[in-house]
């Protein structure tokens, strides 16, 4: 792992819906996760995308999620 692009962490706070499984291999660009407003139902999506290429090697379980907290790990494949 190499750089800060590895990891990929909430800006928002709502519910994690993970889109990727652990050993997955993604590419950059690709949709990791949506998070959902918890206080505003109708509000859309915020949408995490792959920083870069790579295989998701960490996963944040599905569930209420806060500003901060670790969405996704990705490791370089060699």
């Amino acid at each position: 792992m190499t750089g800060d692009d590895c990891f990929v962490f909430s800006q928002h706070k709502g519910v994690l819906e993970p889109l990727v499984n652990l050993g997955d291999q993604v590419k950059k660009g690709q949709l990791l996760a949506r998070i959902h407003e918890i206080e505003r139902t109708a509000a859309p999506s915020h949408d995490y995308l792959a920083p870069r290429d790579g295989m998701i090697i960490s996963r944040h379980f599905p569930s209420r999620i806060r500003m901060g907290d670790c969405i996704n790990v990705l490791a370089e494949t060699v």
